[in-house]
């Protein structure tokens, strides 16, 4: 459409003071889609004078291939409402790997990254290898194989393996999907596994489809070099699936669709997990399954069979909706706090699809919402160890055999999840706050002093469970026998790993053991080498921590240059030639006194004929200016920056995040 007709047809629509023709801002990667939905929609149309002009807006540099808000995160458009403050969007679509645009949502990793890297770059560390990443506008996930699953498995069988390595492989199943897929027992694929063997026409109570599945992720997890016949295993068992199971729903479909989801979600092929999940998923709905009352029609033994597959869905869905911020496929119907059959991986999804419905979704974040979340997650840590036995988890952190409980370590790290999921938002206000005022008192020489806010509470909660995530999988390096592939782990902790390092910019280190924290979640990364998506979560990680230490050496510097100046007013600067005293005096009358222009009317005034009397009150303001000086986390000379992120702030005296170390129930 031409210029000019574009212009008519926004002031017919009397959108024009919201639209901007730009030629050169659009980038062939990434499409804002917040911008799509707000010219369709009268609510969502911004005030005008909302609106930074054209002449105190700050560029964006070196981002063409994100369209943002006319004013960047640190001067974000909010607009209030009657139940809470809108959160603003960061929806967009981006690349994969073959060019095509997908979406990604506000709770998507992707888009915390993002609004990392504006932080970053609007703090004093500025354009960085962060910022500048090459590959931020992609989703990096790993290519397919080069031969077609269909062609693979038209051709030929996949050879059985022997008794013992059958045995092997199911060991290695039950370890990496503990908690994730619980479809069988270990007792149940064992007890079968011998006439399957066997018996060349399969008659077993659990298909082929089902036993190669889990032979390819067993292979896939094993911490032995087994990729090939865990690919041959997959795609015959994908093969048999589609020939099979694609076209009538039953609970073999819905089992191997998940595993299926399952596999390709640990070979790094996301959106390729998606879109098996969705089947498993409409072909579960089309059975039954998410309706506890059309379960109970059946045996008991069945209705346990077929709540245990829903469960197995909803983890897989809650966990890929968080990650990529796509809408939940399931809707839980159920009482999950009931104590009959009491599921905690079951009850940690509802927990999950309430922060994802009432916070980002409604894009706000209200007191009424966190109240209720959070009483959702205290009743949680109350009551989660009764729950375990149902979701065949051990309550031990440690096997019988001495390994670690890879079962556990998925429920909790769930867990520290969704504390920083709903206070993410304020974590994220409370850091673009601390760079603002940073970037005001570096003129000064001093920094933003420590966040203080009114929702610091939710600022610690969301940086405390970061550290509590990397806490506990610190067991994982010296153990032995660790699956090589462990999506939940490696997300949990990036996603950790990204709230610690930019706590680093709220200056948070100071008092918490963030450095450490950081080396540790590296650490932890780098033990999924053949993983694609840990190899690309590590290597952001390592340019956040260079971030860092950059952030640090400038605030170290400028803390440097403040002392030397509080020195040189007070015993002279050779380096100034006496220059400093004079320049500070001019125009002193109609500036704010910096601590060293104090000094020196202070010293200027007790040498002073003129000022008789005066000694006490400047000795008095001289000790002032030294007691701030001996305190580095002195705020009193901080400036008040604008908020840019306004949510309602939480009474103090609410009760919040309960922490499952410190619970000491009887199971």
């Amino acid at each position: 459409m031409p210029r000019k007709k574009l212009d008519d047809s926004n002031r017919r629509r009397s959108v024009e003071s919201t639209c901007q023709f730009r030629g050169q801002g659009l980038s062939s990667t990434e499409i804002d889609t917040s911008r799509l939905s707000s010219a369709v929609s009268e609510e969502a149309v911004p005030d005008v004078s909302e609106i930074p002009s054209a002449q105190h807006r700050r560029p964006e540099q070196n981002d063409s291939n994100f369209i943002h808000s006319p004013s960047g995160l640190l001067h974000t458009r909010i607009r209030r409402r009657s139940s809470g403050v809108a959160v603003p969007q960061l929806s967009r679509l981006i690349c994969d790997t073959k060019g095509k645009f997908t979406f990604i949502g506000d709770s998507a990793n992707l888009s915390f990254l993002q609004s990392i890297r504006r932080l970053v770059r609007e703090s004093v560390v500025g354009c960085c290898p962060l910022t500048e990443d090459p590959l931020k506008s992609l989703m990096v996930e790993a290519p397919p194989d080069n031969q077609h699953w269909i062609n693979i498995g038209t051709r030929a069988s996949a050879p059985k393996p022997n008794i013992d390595e059958a045995r092997y492989l199911i060991r290695r199943y039950m370890i990496a999907t503990n908690c994730i897929l619980d479809l069988f027992d270990e007792a149940e694929l064992l007890e079968n596994l011998s006439t399957w063997l066997k018996d060349e026409r399969e008659a077993t109570l659990l298909p082929s489809t089902i036993y190669y599945l889990v032979f390819a992720i067993g292979a896939q997890t094993s911490p032995e070099d087994k990729e090939e016949i865990s690919g041959l295993y997959f795609n015959y068992g994908r093969y048999l699936t589609a020939l099979r199971h694609a076209e009538e729903p039953s609970i073999v479909a819905v089992q191997c669709y998940a595993m299926i989801s399952f596999y390709l979600l640990a070979a790094s092929r996301r959106n390729a997990a998606y879109m098996n999940l969705g089947i498993a998923i409409r072909a579960a709905q089309a059975l039954g399954l998410h309706r506890r009352d059309i379960s109970k029609l059946f045996a008991r033994d069945e209705y346990r069979y077929r709540e245990r597959t829903w469960k197995v869905l909803r983890v897989l869905d809650l966990f890929m909706s968080c990650t990529l911020g796509r809408p939940p496929s399931t809707s839980e119907t159920r009482d999950t706090a009931v104590q009959d059959n009491y599921s905690a991986c079951v009850d940690l999804c509802s927990i999950f699809e309430v922060i994802l419905n009432e916070v980002y979704y409604k894009r706000m974040v209200s007191s009424e919402a966190l109240e209720r979340i959070s009483g959702m997650q205290r009743r949680w840590t109350a009551t989660f160890r009764r729950g375990l036995a149902n979701d065949g988890i051990r309550p031990e952190d440690r096997m019988p055999d001495g390994s670690p409980n890879i079962g556990l370590y998925h429920v909790k790290e769930a867990y520290y999840l969704t504390i920083i999921l709903v206070t993410r938002p304020f974590f994220l206000e409370a850091i673009s706050m601390h760079i603002s005022a940073t970037t005001l008192s570096s003129g000064c020489g001093t920094d933003g002093g420590l966040i203080s806010t009114a929702n610091n509470h939710l600022v610690h909660a969301c940086i405390d469970s970061a550290i509590r995530t990397i806490e506990l999988l610190r067991g994982l390096i010296c153990a032995q026998g660790i699956p090589k592939r462990l999506p939940y782990v490696v997300n949990s902790i990036f996603v950790a790993a990204l709230v610690i390092g930019t706590a680093f910019f709220g200056d948070m280190d100071r008092i918490l053991p963030l450095d450490g924290s950081l080396c540790t979640a590296q650490q932890l990364l780098r033990m999924f080498p053949a993983d694609a998506v840990s190899r690309r979560d590590l290597a952001i990680v390592e340019y956040l921590q260079e971030a860092c230490q950059m952030y640090i050496e400038q605030r170290t510097r400028r803390r440097m240059d403040f002392h030397g100046q509080l020195v040189g007013d007070i015993f002279g600067n050779v380096d100034k030639f006496g220059t400093a005293a004079s320049e500070s005096r001019v125009g002193g009358q109609n500036r704010p006194h910096s601590p060293e222009q104090a000094l020196d009317i202070g010293f200027n005034t007790l040498s002073s004929p003129t000022a008789p009397g005066r000694v006490d009150s400047v000795a008095t303001n001289i000790d002032n200016i030294l007691s701030s000086w001996a305190n580095p986390y002195s705020d009193s000379l901080a400036p008040v920056p604008p908020r840019t992120l306004c949510f309602q702030p939480v009474e103090d005296a609410m009760p919040l995040f309960s922490t499952v170390n410190t619970v000491d129930m009887d199971i």
